[in-house]
C-alpha cells in the first residue's frame, strides 16, 4: 500500500522495483517499531533511522530513474 501511494504521488509505476523495495522497507520499520510499543529503546530508534535510510534511498532511486 505504500508503494502504491507512492507511485500516484510521483507519478510512477507501482511495480517499479526500487518503489516496492521502499514501500517494504517503510512498512517493516513501521511495524518495528509498533512491536516495540513503549519499550522502545535508543537503539531501537537507530535501527528505525537505518531501514528509513535505505528505504528513502530507493525511493529517491525511483523518483530519479525517469
Amino acid at each position: 500500500m505504500v508503494a502504491r501511494v507512492v507511485a500516484i504521488t510521483y507519478g510512477k509505476q507501482a511495480d517499479d522495483p526500487s518503489l516496492l523495495i521502499s514501500g517494504i522497507g517503510r512498512a517493516e520499520a513501521m511495524a518495528y517499531r509498533d512491536a516495540r510499543g513503549q519499550a522502545m529503546t535508543d537503539p531501537d530508534w537507530s535501527e528505525i533511522e537505518c531501514r528509513l535510510r535505505r528505504a528513502y534511498r530507493s525511493l529517491k532511486a525511483a523518483v530519479a530513474g525517469g
